[in-house]
């Protein structure tokens, strides 16, 4: 196995995430694939390609190569909270090590709430909150 990159991502719950998996020259014709797990000799696929230049899409999976730049694509469309975890990026040949990119993506709602100071009024204070629920 080869990790070319580990990443983190945070989306909130109804958005899109757009995932990019680089890949070396030597593996541009290889499948390329999503999964998701703790570890990626045994995750979940998601949704793979063959194609160039093509998308390519599996219920809320839409993903494509790009091998003129030597990457790929996945979007994962309209996220909840059951996304968040950790997901593998792969290119593979039989015979030959994979190579990864690691993404732990992170799916919550997110909560603000500002108040003003002011000299004028000191019971106001400032106050910023976020939520994301831990994985």
């Amino acid at each position: 196995m080869i990790l070319l990159k580990s990443e983190v991502k945070s989306y909130r719950t109804g958005e899109n995430a757009q995932l990019t998996c680089h890949y070396p020259d030597s593996q541009k014709s290889n499948t390329k694939y999503l999964c998701k797990g703790e570890n990626p000799s045994n995750c979940e696929e998601l949704i793979h390609t063959t194609e160039t230049e093509r998308n390519v899409v599996k219920g809320r999976y839409d993903i494509r190569d790009n091998q003129r730049i030597k990457y790929f694509y996945v979007y994962i469309n309209n996220l909840c909270t059951a996304d968040s975890g950790t997901y593998w990026c792969g290119s593979e040949r039989k015979g030959h090590p994979a190579t990864y990119t690691k993404i732990h993506l992170s799916v919550g709602k997110y909560s603000c709430l500002v108040l003003l100071r002011s000299s004028n009024w000191p019971e106001l204070s400032y106050s910023l909150a976020s939520t994301v629920p831990s994985t």
